[in-house]
Order: structure tokens, then C-alpha cells, then sequence
């Protein structure tokens, strides 16, 4: 009996084969957990584990497949094993995981679809949907530039709320009180039926309101960004390399490209392999005396990512993008690359990685899922840090689907 565990692995396109040769014992199976998660994560949600060389399994080893059964079948993937020897069939048999041998990967490639893909940056685009003459209102609320002035008071404080139709970020906290709120306001993100911040208590962890029965999540604000109205496109993006990723901007200028938009509202679900950006740690005029941007005090009241964080997470962000330097936006937003005309202004929220559809994928059901069962980490201010020689450059991602809409009214209060 072999004391070790060899694994190949055979892409044949639309699903890979995973050949192993040896034992799956408790300290094998956690090489086999890692080697399959790598090729999810690489974009295989079609699996076939080849046994034929597996002399021993044992019950961490029956764990990890089951676990990867149940977690690509919720997706429309497929895992199962093939070439069983005698004595893992048995096994198999006898904890009653006959499933694991019933299912099959259809041999012939995927057929072609309506679906419309462009290739890009190395990434290929699809767009899943397209519904014509949908268009979303933006609402720019607040005063931004005042947190430079230190002039925000408890009269500043506004209500929204987020009943699955209205999106937005700014600068706001979760309370009941608005003096309370002032004492606390952070990034927030609302990605329709739920709203996230992170306060600037001293806590340094972020906090959410999910909406729940006749609970309608609301954010106390000094400024923000609102938008509602129906997106127009639904676009999936994947690497056509694994372990490629693409920026952020790049990512906003291929939407505004494919699109034809001049502003554009975004709701994006993906993987990231870093993120840049900056958060709040002190209330703005909690100290009407200093200035929060002002030297030595940013050390303390800003946090800066000092070098890509949070890779291999899974992130929501909400935001808006422009070509056009209307007056009302340049207020909230900022070039996303230099010597770059398109401006905008992007929040994310970061959790657990874990997996998602790759299409049919429902926004609002996806949010409310990740909310109630992945922990969230961060939520953050995205930005392009592209200083010479000291800079970190900006959020880069590797897969997944954003939710476009055509900006064509915008209001401010």
C-alpha cells in the first residue's frame, strides 16, 4: 500500500479530470481539498476524480468529497469519481455516498448560446441579458467636500433605505440617533436589500443591516451616492488564463465600451486577487479643530492599504462610473486612471470567498445568501493609488459578474 498521494490533472476544456494514485487518508486529503479548490477557483465547475490508483480512503478524505459534491451541484456544476477500485467502492458503498458514481460529465462540448462574448484583457466578457429602454436615476445627496472643512453637524444627517430596488455608498452609519450616527459615520455600501459600514468607533469592524421580514436596512448619511431603476446587462468576466486578473478600471472601461454609456451604474459580485483603498477610522468633526487630511493626524484617522489586501475574497461593490465631467459628479467622483477622461466613485464590501453560479445568477438572491452566510471582513473605499515608486496601483479581480445600468437622469439634493 502506497504511504503518499500523486495528483494529475487533464483540462479537457469544459471539465477537468483530477487523476490521483495513492492514499486519501487525514493528512492527503487536505493536498486534495487545496488541489480542487485551486481549480474552482481557476474556473472548473465540472470535475471528474479519477480513483483508479486510490488503494485507501479514509473519512476526512470521504469529507472532502463530499463537500465539494454538495458545494458544485448548487452552482449546476458536477463532481463525481470514476475507475473505483474494489476496496473504495466498498467504502463508498457502505456510508452510502453512491451518488458520488452516479453522475456523469456530458463529453461533448458546451453548445453555443445567445449569449454575446467579447474577448478583452485577456478576459472574455459575456453578456447573460439585455433589456432595452431600462434606464436608473442617480441622486447625488450631501455635501463631500465639507469633510475637508470640519463643518458637518447633526443637521447634516439624512435617512436612506435600501428595500432591494435602491443602491448606494457614501459616508454614513447604522443608528438610531443622528447625533449618535455622527459619532460613527464610515464608508458604507448598499447593494439593494442590505446596507453595510464600517464605523469609526475605535471598533475597526464593519457592521450590516440585511433586510428580514418587514425589516427595511436604512443608513444614517452625511453624503452619498443613490441610485434605482432597472440594469440594462448582466456581464460575466473570467480569465482566459488561469490565475489572470483585471483592474478595476479596466474593468469600467470595458463595460462603458460594450454598453455605449456615457454614465454608467454598477453592482459587481466577484473574486479578487487585491484591493486598494482607503477607510475612515475617526468621525469627521469629532475634532472641529484638526483637520482629519491634515499632517500628523491622517496617520490616525485614515487607513490606507499599504499594499493589496483581502486576495482570494469575495467582494460587492457598488458604484458609478462617467465620460462625462459634469459638474454634480466631479464632487463625488475621481479619475479612475491618470490620463484617463472617466471619473468614478466605488465602495465593496469583502466576505468569505465562496462559489456562484456562473449564470442565471440572481443579484438580489446572491446578496441576501452572502450576507447571511459568509463573514464580512471590510467594506472599503476603492481607489487608484498610482504615486511613482511608493504607489500600490488599484483593485484587481479575477472573476465575476457585474449588473450595468444606463445613467440617464441624476439629481441632487
Amino acid at each position: 500500500m502506497k504511504d503518499k498521494l500523486e495528483i494529475k490533472k487533464v483540462d479537457h476544456g469544459h471539465y477537468l479530470t483530477i487523476v490521483l494514485d495513492g492514499r486519501v487518508d487525514g493528512h492527503w486529503s487536505g493536498f486534495l481539498n487545496d488541489a480542487i479548490t485551486d481549480e474552482i477557483r481557476n474556473g472548473f465547475y465540472n470535475i471528474v476524480l479519477d480513483f483508479g490508483g486510490v488503494d485507501y480512503l479514509s473519512s476526512d478524505g470521504i469529507r472532502v468529497l463530499v463537500k465539494f459534491y454538495k458545494e458544485l451541484k448548487k452552482v449546476n456544476g458536477s463532481f463525481y469519481l470514476t475507475e473505483v477500485s474494489e476496496s473504495v467502492q466498498t467504502i463508498i458503498n457502505l456510508v452510502g455516498l453512491q451518488d458520488l458514481m452516479k453522475e456523469r460529465v456530458d463529453d461533448t462540448p458546451a453548445r453555443e448560446t445567445s449569449a454575446k462574448t467579447i474577448a478583452r484583457d485577456s478576459f472574455l466578457f459575456v453578456m447573460e441579458q439585455n433589456q432595452a429602454n431600462e434606464t436608473i436615476t442617480l441622486k447625488l445627496s450631501g455635501d463631500p467636500e465639507k469633510i475637508h472643512s470640519k463643518d458637518f453637524s447633526v443637521s447634516d444627517v439624512k435617512t436612506a433605505f435600501f428595500d432591494g430596488q435602491n443602491f448606494g455608498i457614501g459616508l454614513g452609519a447604522i443608528s438610531s440617533e443622528n447625533a449618535d450616527a455622527l459619532s460613527r459615520m464610515g464608508e458604507f455600501v448598499g447593494p439593494g436589500n442590505a446596507v453595510a459600514y464600517l464605523p469609526t468607533d475605535g471598533t475597526n469592524s464593519p457592521d450590516y443591516s440585511l433586510k428580514t421580514g418587514n425589516l427595511i436596512p436604512e443608513i444614517r448619511y452625511l453624503y452619498g451616492l443613490f441610485f434605482n431603476g432597472s440594469f440594462t446587462g448582466n456581464f460575466r468576466f473570467d480569465p482566459q488564463t488561469a490565475g489572470e486578473s483585471i483592474k478595476l478600471s479596466r474593468i469600467v472601461e470595458n463595460l462603458l465600451d460594450f454598453t455605449g454609456f456615457s454614465t454608467l451604474a454598477l453592482v459587481m459580485i466577484a473574486e479578487t486577487s487585491g484591493l486598494v483603498g482607503v477607510s475612515l477610522s475617526k468621525a469627521p468633526g469629532q475634532k472641529p479643530d484638526t483637520s482629519l487630511f491634515g499632517f500628523p493626524q491622517v496617520r490616525d484617522g485614515i487607513n490606507f492599504t499599504i499594499e493589496p489586501a483581502h486576495s482570494k475574497m469575495l467582494t460587492i461593490t457598488v458604484g458609478v462610473a462617467s465620460r462625462k465631467a459634469e459638474s454634480s459628479l466631479l464632487k463625488f467622483c475621481r479619475p479612475l486612471h491618470k490620463n484617463n477622461g472617466t471619473i468614478g466613485h466605488f465602495h465593496t464590501a469583502v466576505f468569505n470567498f465562496r462559489l456562484l453560479k456562473k449564470s442565471c445568477l440572481d443579484l438580489q438572491e446572491t446578496i441576501q445568501n452572502i450576507f447571511e452566510n459568509e463573514h464580512l471582513y471590510e467594506v472599503m473605499h476603492l481607489i487608484n493609488d498610482e504615486r511613482e515608486a511608493v504607489g500600490t496601483g488599484e483593485s484587481e479581480f479575477f472573476h465575476g459578474t457585474c449588473w450595468v445600468g444606463e445613467v440617464k437622469e441624476i439629481v441632487t439634493s
